[in-house]
């Protein structure tokens, strides 16, 4: 078993340096544990540039999505005692829920057919009910990750406790687990205590390494689908009990419920459960998540046949991952290649659109922007004179539906929208993508 002293903390050492050289992060945290302690934490760079502060054992990061586990383990909870039908149909539960048909247990593995929705405005129960007003792709049948599907399951949850889902966290997962510095919700009595969070500092175009950062925007956030502030130690005592098949929180059961996969999830290379991802890697059982906030990133990683979890935290654009992986996988004995800096970039950044794009298309290209924190920039083009939408650093291919709508994806079964209106003098200066409209700007 790997100690703190180890030569593969000099190598997590060493990327973490690299990730700040390459302006990926300005900070960054990581901690790693096996089922009974904590074996390393690291600290890098800064959680404040402009006032020196330097990131520490102390300072707390926005995971983002991993809080879904969280969401997700409280209703195994109720599931486990029997207050709970993971097969009833959210409208049983929650009335005011917009589509009908979908299950508990399909909001929980991302199989609702429902929209990733976007943050606009950062308000869980409008998003929820904006569902009514966007596609839908049938229930059950494929993965589509949906952040408004675990908004509506914290409706969900407080609709069984009676209390808010918070001080369900802080109940039954927080305080069991001895997670002295995790709060349930980014709320602005944290912010002296957060790391400052940075993104693009361009944002009308892709990322790639060594681009320049930016303080991110300020925004307080409460929604079940990411809404804890955790420290990289927090974050690996979370992932001890999942190393231990969720003993103190979950029964044996409700664990093998959490993990057991549901459906393939084609972006992260493996399956997707209930709030966690699921991969093989070295013949070995991995589970864990992803987090991406407004200007943090975060990752935990749990090797349940190694016994090793890893959790890496930043406040900039990118780099938890590739902490998260490498210092896993060095901890375990693995040959782990070194990161390419490329390898951070964008996915669109490799997009290359047309100088002059297709009569066809003309209208709907340009750059739209809004005031989502989220998602503050959407450029259209064409690429091979095909129209393509560039949003958060992913590049979408768009199908003609007709009376301005594009299917976003070439999936036949993608519920994601983009929509073109109010021209003026031969091109469109609105775009809705789903519930949030984008202007032109000029």
């Amino acid at each position: 078993m790997p100690g703190t002293g180890s030569a593969w903390v000099d190598r997590v050492d060493a990327l973490a340096a690299r990730l700040i050289a390459a302006r990926a992060t300005p900070g960054a945290a990581v901690a790693v544990a096996d089922r009974e302690r904590i074996l390393a934490v690291r600290s890098y760079g800064h959680a404040d540039p402009a006032a020196g502060r330097p990131v520490d054992e102390h300072t707390l990061f926005e995971i983002g999505s991993i809080s879904k586990s969280f969401t997700a383990v409280c209703l195994l909870r109720r599931w486990e005692r029997g207050e709970l039908d993971l097969d009833a149909e959210v409208t049983a539960l929650l009335p005011w829920f917009p589509v009908a048909g979908v299950t508990v247990h399909q909001l929980l593995s991302h199989t609702g057919g429902l929209v990733a929705a976007l943050g606009d405005p950062p308000s869980p129960a409008f998003e929820v009910l904006q569902l009514r007003e966007t596609a839908h792709a049938p229930a059950g049948e494929r993965f589509w990750y949906s952040n408004a599907g675990y908004q509506a399951l914290g409706f969900v949850l407080e609709g069984l406790t009676g209390e808010p889902f918070t001080a369900t966290y802080e109940r039954e997962i927080i305080a069991p687990l001895g997670l002295e510095e995790t709060q349930p919700a980014v709320t602005t009595a944290l912010r002296g205590r957060l790391a400052v969070g940075h993104e693009p500092l361009d944002d009308t175009r892709p990322w790639r390494h060594g681009d320049p950062l930016a303080p991110a925007p300020w925004l307080e956030y409460g929604g079940a689908d990411g809404s804890v502030c955790a420290t990289a130690a927090d974050l690996a005592r979370y992932g001890q009990m999942l190393l231990r098949g969720g003993a103190g929180v979950l029964s044996p059961a409700a664990f093998e419920r959490l993990t057991t996969p549901v459906v393939e999830d084609p972006d992260d290379d493996g399956w997707y459960g209930y709030g966690v991802m699921l991969r093989t890697v070295a013949g070995r059982r991995w589970v864990g998540h992803s987090g991406s906030m407004v200007g943090h990133r975060a990752r935990l990683w749990c090797d349940l046949d190694a016994g090793l979890a890893v959790a890496a935290l930043v406040n900039g654009k990118a780099g938890a991952g590739a902490l998260a992986e490498y210092a896993l996988g060095v901890a375990a004995g693995d040959d782990v290649p070194e990161l390419e800096p490329a390898a951070l970039d964008d996915a669109a950044a490799a997009v290359a659109l047309d100088a002059e794009p297709p009569a066809l298309w003309r209208e709907i290209c340009g750059l739209y922007r809004s005031h989502n924190p989220w998602s503050t920039t959407l450029r259209v083009g064409t690429a091979g004179g095909s129209p393509v939408a560039i949003s958060d650093g992913e590049a979408w291919p768009l199908v003609p539906l007709g009376d301005g709508t594009f299917r976003m994806g070439h999936e036949e079964w993608s519920p994601e929208r983009l929509r073109f209106d109010t021209p003026l003098e031969g091109v469109c200066m609105r775009a809705w993508h789903g519930a949030t409209a984008f202007h032109r700007p000029r």
